[in-house]
């Protein structure tokens, strides 16, 4: 376990009346078995035992894995930007299989710690605007109000009146019923708030909508190669370290008239001898994939950040599935960056020699309300830490595996 007191870690994410997730689901970075893999925990204190700096969640297909994150995507886009009055949230996504919760408000959840002070923020909407939301912080040890927002949720009753307290009177005025009070705060000279805003977007968050475009990636890492040139030797690790077979990145032009190329050179060289290069529209999906990946990987790192991955592991081995849970590690992680992916990567289901009890989630949709849960490993009694977690899971000890029943589909 590392001992230095972190700069900037998640402890928890929740959502609540989100997608499948009707009743409050909750991830905590929190961890409950620091002795299973102390490399995986950062000591704080804000938990005796420390804070994880990887977690993974499981689950059958159409679980709620992937919403789980879109509902980090949702806070992110809810605090980006002032909006005007009337519009829809596009992110606003109730559990609509029950009447009382259809058109419920979402809420959005998040806590952090930074310095060694815990930082906590919600946000709860419905589809045309915000009403409620709030941040608390503990600079001193004591939980303290920064600001709380609260509206009606029928805006054309007689008694209908938005209160704010602990807010500043003229940010408050400025702030519409589809923006953020908490964006507006950290636009003016409130530094909490801006300290709070800038933890939430620096969270990166990877979804199965996809990988960006060919020409995105390259306009990327052409921007942050010439940032910092040090990224490059990163990248080559990254890249050398998989079995790829690159052994350089090639920048040609200059991006600022739109005419340049970035080329891969291969460990092989053609025919007669010559290097061979070639650029990011010939390379394969899985090389691209990577080279995205490694891309936000190494900011994360290199910043301390947040990142999560949906659909972990769709176009690349599991052996690599690996090797990116382990560059998080303490001792190769001194920034205390965190990851959290899903899927069904079940090849890292390993509790031996990668992941604590503490760092394994599952989703499960109930089939009778359609609703599903998060939860994790660690609520189970009786899991050993020399027991086989895979095997467990794959007869069904915790759930969250499908039903396949073995019928034909042509008779």
């Amino acid at each position: 376990m590392c001992n230095d007191n972190p700069l900037y870690m998640m402890l928890d994410f929740f959502v609540e009346n989100f997608g499948p997730f009707k009743d409050c689901a909750i991830l905590s970075m929190f961890s409950t078995y620091p002795e299973d893999h102390p490399e995986n925990v950062v000591e704080n204190a804000m938990g005796k035992d420390g804070l994880l700096t990887s977690a993974v969640v499981f689950g059958p297909n159409a679980s709620g894995k992937s919403v789980f994150f879109d509902g980090m995507k949702a806070l992110i886009d809810m605090t980006s930007c002032d909006r005007a009055d009337g519009i829809e949230f596009g992110c606003y996504n109730p559990f609509m299989l029950s009447a009382d919760s259809e058109e419920a408000p979402v809420t959005l959840g998040v806590r952090f710690v930074e310095d060694g002070i815990l930082y906590e923020y919600y946000v709860r909407f419905l589809r045309d605007r915000i009403i409620g939301e709030a941040l608390y912080h503990n600079p001193n040890g004591r939980r303290r109000r920064v600001f709380e927002r609260e509206s009606p949720e029928n805006p054309d009753s007689e008694t209908a009146k938005e209160v704010f307290r602990g807010a500043n009177a003229a940010v408050a005025g400025m702030t519409g019923p589809c923006t953020t009070y908490l964006y507006m705060a950290s636009k003016s000279k409130d530094e909490v708030c801006r300290k709070v805003w800038q933890m939430i977007q620096r969270v990166c968050v990877i979804g199965q909508d996809g990988m960006p475009d060919i020409d995105e990636i390259k306009e990327r890492a052409v921007r942050q190669i010439r940032k910092n040139p040090k990224l490059k030797e990163i990248l080559l690790k990254a890249l050398y370290s998989v079995d790829l077979g690159i052994s350089d990145i090639i920048i040609e032009g200059d991006d600022r008239d739109g005419d340049c190329r970035l080329l891969l050179k291969h460990n092989h060289p053609k025919a007669d001898g010559r290097s061979l290069y070639f650029t990011l529209g010939k390379e394969s999906t899985g090389i691209r994939q990577m080279l995205h990946f490694s891309l936000c990987l190494a900011e994360a790192l290199e910043n301390g950040s947040v990142i999560m991955i949906d659909e972990f592991g769709s176009f690349i081995h599991p052996e690599i599935s690996r090797w990116i849970i382990k560059q998080f590690v303490t001792h190769k992680n001194p920034n205390h960056a965190q990851i959290i992916v899903n899927g069904h990567a079940l090849g890292i289901m390993d509790t031996e020699d990668l992941l604590g009890r503490d760092q394994i989630y599952f989703t499960n949709k109930n089939r009778e309300t359609g609703s599903s849960e998060l939860y994790a490993l660690a609520r189970f009694k009786g899991v050993r830490k020399d027991l086989n977690v895979l095997n467990a899971y794959i007869v069904g000890r915790f759930h969250g595996i499908p039903q396949v029943y073995n019928g034909s589909m042509i008779e």
